[in-house]
C-alpha cells in the first residue's frame, strides 16, 4: 500500500489576514451576543421587580391596573369581577407576634389564593394586607358572591407558622364590570369601598358594591378626619357614673364622650369602630386611662377606697404589650 502523501499548502498572506480578521470578528460577535443575553436577563429581572410584589411574588398594583385595563378594553360587554380582599386584624399578628411572622402569613395567604384560583384569573397584592382577585371565568353575579364566600372560608382556615396556628378573618368587596365601572380606577375604587362596607359588618363578610356605599364611604372618611382632629384638639371628655352598693358609692365608671364641633356630643358607638380600624384607639384609650386616674386621685382625698372602672376596647386588651402597660399604671400617677 502506498502511504498517502500530505503536502502542506501555504496560504497567501492575504488569506491569512482575512482569516485572522474573520476570527476576530466572530469572537467580537460572540462577546456581543453574550453581553446582549446578560442585558436581556437584567432587563427581565428589572421588569419583574417593577411588576411584582417583592415579598409574595404576586403581581403588584401596577401590573394589576394594567391587567384590569386590558380586560376592560377586551371585554366591552362581557362581565368580570374585581374582589378586593382585606385581612381582618392582621396588624395584631405584627404587634403581638412579630413582623417576620406577619410576612410569612402574607406569603401563605398569597399561596393559598393562587392554589385555589382558576386558570386565567389573576391574584395580586395591593400592599400591606390587601389582595385583589380578578375573576374572569365567572359571569353570573350569584356565582361571584358565592366565590367570595368560598375565599372567606378558605382564608379562615388556620395558618401554621413555627408550629403555631394563626387564624384571621377576611373582608371582601366586590365590583363588577361594566355595571360598577368603566375603567380600572373606578372598578378598584368601588371594590375598595365595598370592602369597607363588608368590614363594618364584622369579620368574614363580603359585600357587592352599590352607589349608596360611596356616600357612606365619604361620610366615614370625613368622620375619620374629624376623629384625628378630635385627638389633636382634645375634644373628648369623661362623665363619671357612680356605682352604688348598700347605699354607698364604691366606684365610678368612666364614660367617654366626644364633643364634636358640628354634630354635638357623640357617644362611643358613633366612632369607636372607626377608631379601632384606623388604630387611633390606642391614643384614645391612653387618654381615657390617664384622665380617669387623674380624676380618681382627686376623689380619693375624700373617698380613700374608691376605684374607677374604665371601658377598654377588646382590640386593646388583645395587645399584650398594651395590657402590661395599663397594669403598670397606678392611681398616684
Amino acid at each position: 500500500l502506498n502511504a498517502a502523501v500530505i503536502t502542506p499548502v501555504a496560504f497567501p498572506y492575504e488569506v491569512l489576514t482575512l482569516l485572522d480578521a474573520l476570527g476576530g470578528f466572530m469572537g467580537t460577535t460572540i462577546e456581543r451576543i453574550n453581553a446582549q443575553k446578560k442585558v436581556n436577563l437584567t432587563l427581565e429581572a428589572l421588569e419583574h421587580q417593577v411588576l411584582h410584589d417583592g415579598l409574595t411574588g404576586l403581581p403588584n398594583r401596577k401590573q394589576l391596573n394594567q391587567a384590569v385595563s386590558q380586560e376592560v378594553s377586551l371585554r366591552p360587554i362581557r362581565q368580570f369581577a374585581v374582589l378586593f380582599i382585606d385581612l381582618d386584624d392582621f396588624m395584631r399578628v405584627n404587634d403581638t407576634l412579630s413582623h417576620r411572622m406577619g410576612d410569612q402569613l402574607l406569603c401563605l395567604v398569597a399561596q393559598r389564593l393562587q392554589q385555589h384560583t382558576k386558570r386565567g384569573d389573576l391574584v395580586a397584592r395591593m400592599g400591606g394586607d390587601e389582595f385583589v382577585v380578578i375573576l374572569k371565568s365567572l359571569v353570573d353575579t350569584d356565582q361571584v358572591v358565592n366565590r367570595a364566600g368560598q375565599l372567606i372560608k378558605l382564608l379562615g382556615q388556620p395558618f401554621v407558622i413555627d408550629k403555631q396556628a394563626i387564624e384571621i378573618g377576611t373582608s371582601i368587596g366586590i365590583s363588577l364590570f361594566p355595571e360598577h365601572g368603566q375603567t380600572a380606577d373606578e372598578l378598584m375604587r368601588h371594590a375598595d369601598i365595598a370592602m369597607y362596607a363588608a368590614k363594618s359588618q364584622g369579620r368574614n363578610h363580603s359585600r357587592l358594591y352599590s352607589t349608596q356605599m360611596s356616600e357612606q364611604f365619604q361620610q366615614r372618611l370625613a368622620l375619620e378626619q374629624d376623629l384625628r382632629c378630635a385627638i389633636a384638639n382634645k375634644e373628648f371628655f369623661l362623665l363619671f357614673q357612680p356605682q352604688i352598693t348598700s347605699g354607698q358609692i364604691f366606684a365610678v365608671e368612666a364614660l367617654l364622650r366626644w364633643q364634636h364641633p358640628i354634630q354635638g356630643t357623640l357617644l362611643p358607638g358613633a366612632f369607636i369602630a372607626i377608631a379601632e380600624e384606623t388604630r387611633l384607639i390606642s391614643e384614645i384609650s391612653s387618654w381615657v386611662v390617664e384622665e380617669s386616674l387623674r380624676t380618681l386621685a382627686r376623689l380619693r382625698a375624700q373617698h380613700s377606697e374608691l376605684y374607677v372602672s374604665v371601658n377598654i376596647s377588646a382590640h386593646e386588651l388583645s395587645d399584650l404589650r398594651q395590657s402590661r402597660r395599663l397594669i403598670s399604671i397606678s392611681p398616684s400617677k
